[in-house]
């Protein structure tokens, strides 16, 4: 039942956050985001919320399925997809203030606007630990070098401002001969460029467009959600000095006359002073299975609600595993990226990759295989029956009127790489630990620069788990964006199907309903899921809220 509290979702992605909310009967009366193939599969969700479970249009099930263009869907519920659309907006938060303002105001007309709710995360790569590394790392040259004029010191787990100290100090020093200045002053100069670009990137400030719109439309409450990594990072601030982000939004938030309140672990007393780190959610201990750190933060209007508090999250004890979750899907198998991607040609390419390698241990994977039925890359839909659960998420996620699963296809992988996730997998469940780089034998050694064989073993100086399989027995690693790059991070547990997690795959670990629908081509599906909130967290939020206000 709705609530008739509407919600405004800032830099939506595919709709997680929104999700949640609209599960928990509150009217999400405009999403906001700026990236097209995600604001279609926005515009196709509204769609779907705008019915009880029990009375979505079948042709709705159709189109996503595969079986019925969208434009049938358009034609035949002309008024309500017109309704649903404008829900949607196409726009970049911090770019042209006025229509997404204007936008905002239009999307409240009969709403009271003292009840508004603002929810969204300002996007996370300037923050999290993996963007800074990436975009403040010097490489391997550079860094080969500092490690020639500073042996004995751990300079590389030192941050750049600590590196350029003891450049700058080596530098300056009389002993120090005029050929090694030259090539400190060439280090010190990289790492000022790349601090430069770094901390002038324009997503260090979108925090700020989310807030400028909390101060402009002043809602009762905000829910703010954004990386672990947000609570490490730093920007400049004035004098050139720097401080830390969360701190600073945290200040910014206070003198706007909100009170901030963590949801997590049991530390919302109202009396106590918060840390930091009290904001951080484990989204593990809440029913998903998933290891997704977040830091959120909920902010409360402090004109008229001192009455009011938000209760915390309660602790599910019991994860949730990567096997509850994905354990009643249609097995498959990965592709080849080269050649003709047949089941006989994907067999035979495991065969030869097995003897070339001389991997033994792995023929009772490939005896499995090939006792099996043909195995199939998946498609846009495939009958299956799903498995039932005591778990609330698995129930959560469930809707018997689809009977069978979406977008469960898989992506292609190289030869090597086959052999690669067939190997790590085996491992992984044979040794009942996470295969690192370290473990695997020589011969299946990838092509990388930082990668050598030192007495008869493979060794790394950085990423030894670049190829990580995801366990059966516990939660999955954080889903991220990357999946759509590759799927090294995201092997799939069964050795025998030798691939990464297909988007529906990842879906379900990140909690999205069976019957939700992701636009674009594969990698863009991934992308869509990685970078959501989980809409099962979210639910939980906005029930909480629900509460708090005493809806009925």
């Amino acid at each position: 039942m709705k609530n008739n509290i509407p919600v405004i979702d800032l830099f939506a992605g595919p709709g997680g956050l929104g999700e949640g909310f609209a599960k928990a009967g509150f009217d999400i009366v405009l999403s906001i985001e700026m990236d097209a193939t995600a604001c279609n599969t926005l515009r196709l969700r509204k769609f779907y919320n705008l019915y009880k479970d029990n009375s979505v249009p079948k042709l709705y099930y159709d189109v996503i399925r595969g079986d019925k263009p969208l434009l049938d869907l358009q034609n035949k519920y002309a008024k309500e997809w017109k309704v649903a659309a404008s829900k949607v907006l196409k726009a970049e938060i911090g770019t042209n203030k006025e229509y997404i303002y204007s936008k905002i105001s239009e999307a409240l007309k009969g709403y009271n606007k003292k009840k508004l709710i603002v929810i969204g995360g300002p996007p996370c790569q300037a923050y999290s630990l993996a963007g800074r590394s990436a975009r403040l790392g010097l490489g391997d040259k550079y860094n080969q070098i500092i490690k020639k004029f500073f042996l004995n010191d751990k300079i590389d787990a030192l941050d750049n401002d600590k590196k350029l100290e003891k450049i700058i100090n080596k530098k300056n020093n009389t002993n120090t001969s005029k050929e090694d200045k030259i090539s400190l002053q060439e280090i010190e100069n990289y790492i000022l460029q790349k601090n430069n670009v770094f901390y002038k990137d324009s997503k260090h400030k979108l925090y700020e467009h989310y807030l400028n719109i909390i101060e402009y439309f002043q809602p009762v409450l905000f829910v703010m959600e954004n990386v672990k990594g947000i609570s490490s990072a730093i920007v400049p601030s004035k004098n050139n000095k720097k401080e830390k982000v969360l701190d600073k939004i945290l200040n910014d938030i206070n003198d706007l006359s909100y009170k901030t309140l963590p949801i997590g672990e049991d530390k919302n007393n109202q009396n106590s002073f918060f840390k930091p780190k009290d904001f951080l959610i484990k989204c593990e201990n809440y029913g998903i299975p998933q290891r997704r750190h977040r830091v959120i933060i909920i902010g409360l209007n402090n004109s008229n609600n001192k009455n009011i508090n938000i209760d915390t999250l309660k602790i599910n004890n019991i994860h949730i595993t990567v096997k509850d979750m994905i354990d009643d899907m249609p097995i498959l198998r990965s592709g080849l990226s080269k050649g003709n991607d047949t089941y006989e040609n994907w067999l035979n390419t495991l065969e030869k990759q097995l003897n070339i390698n001389n991997i033994n241990e792995l023929d009772e994977c490939l005896n499995i295989i090939k006792k099996n039925k043909t195995l199939t890359r998946g498609k846009p839909f495939l009958e299956n029956d799903f498995k039932s659960s005591n778990h609330k998420v698995k129930k959560w996620i469930y809707d018997k009127k689809l009977n069978g699963v979406i977008q469960h296809t898989t992506r292609s992988h190289m030869e090597s790489d086959l052999i690669r996730y067939m190997y790590s997998s085996w491992f992984s469940n044979k040794k009942n630990k996470q295969i690192k780089i370290v473990d695997w034998p020589i011969q299946l050694r990838p092509m990388h620069k930082n990668i050598s064989v030192k007495n008869n073993k493979l060794s790394t100086s950085s990423h030894v788990d670049r190829f990580k399989v995801q366990s059966y027995d516990s939660p999955s690693n954080t889903i991220t964006s990357h999946i759509s790059k590759d799927g090294h991070y995201f092997i799939h547990p069964d050795a025998t199907q030798c691939r990464s997690f297909t988007p529906r795959e990842a879906a379900r670990l990140q909690t999205f309903p069976e019957n939700y629908y992701f636009f674009g081509g594969r990698t863009s599906q991934y992308h869509q899921i990685g970078n959501a909130v989980p809409p099962y967290l979210a639910y939980q939020i906005a029930i909480l809220i629900n509460d708090a206000f005493n809806i009925k």
